[in-house]
C-alpha cells in the first residue's frame, strides 16, 4: 500500500488506485479506468476533468507513434497499438497561445474560446475545434497575461507526453 496525493505518482506506481475523499473510498479501479469513466463529480474533479475524445479512426505512424482522428480532430500520440478507442487529455496538457507557436504544427490547432470559469487558483477554458470541445487550464497569471475572453481566437497546444489512451 502507497499512501499519496499525486494522482501522477499513483499512475506511475500502481495496477489499482483507490481514490478516498472525506474518509470515503469514492472509486477503486485501474488507472486508465479512472481517467475514463469516473464514477462521480468528485473523482472527476479530482483527476482534474480530462477530455475524453472517441477515436473513429488511428494508425500507425513510425517510431512508435500513433496518429487519432475524431470529428476532424487529428492528434499524434505515443503508442504501439493498432486501434485507439478512446483519448484523454487532461486540461493542464491543452495549452492556449495568442500567437501562433514555432515549430511543426503537431497537436497545435486554433480555436475560440467558448466558456471561462475560475476554480480556486487556477482559470478553466472551455475552447472549440471545429465539432470538438477542449477544455484548458491556465494559472490565473496566465489568464489574465493572455486577456482570454469568450468569442476570441486562440492557438491551441496539446502536449503529447500528457495523452492517455484506451486501445480497443
Amino acid at each position: 500500500v502507497h499512501v499519496t496525493h499525486d494522482l501522477r505518482e499513483a499512475e506511475e506506481i500502481a495496477d489499482r488506485i483507490a481514490l478516498i475523499s472525506h474518509g470515503t473510498i469514492e472509486q477503486i479501479s485501474t488507472p486508465a479506468a479512472l481517467f475514463f469513466n469516473p464514477v462521480n463529480e468528485s473523482v472527476s474533479e479530482f483527476i482534474g476533468m480530462p477530455n475524453i475524445i472517441e477515436c473513429e479512426q488511428s494508425r500507425i505512424l513510425d517510431s512508435g507513434l500513433v496518429e487519432v482522428a475524431s470529428d476532424g480532430l487529428r492528434m499524434v500520440l505515443p503508442c504501439e497499438e493498432e486501434h485507439i478507442k478512446k483519448v484523454a487529455i487532461p486540461p493542464d496538457g491543452v495549452y492556449l497561445s495568442n500567437t501562433k507557436p514555432p515549430g511543426p504544427a503537431l497537436n497545435r490547432f486554433t480555436g475560440t474560446v467558448e466558456e471561462i470559469k475560475r476554480h480556486n487558483s487556477m482559470v478553466r477554458v472551455r475552447v472549440s475545434i471545429g465539432h470538438t470541445s477542449l477544455l484548458s487550464e491556465l494559472p490565473v497569471s496566465t489568464f489574465e497575461e493572455m486577456a482570454v475572453e469568450k468569442g476570441k481566437q486562440v492557438h491551441v497546444i496539446v502536449k503529447m507526453g500528457r495523452l492517455r489512451y484506451v486501445a480497443s
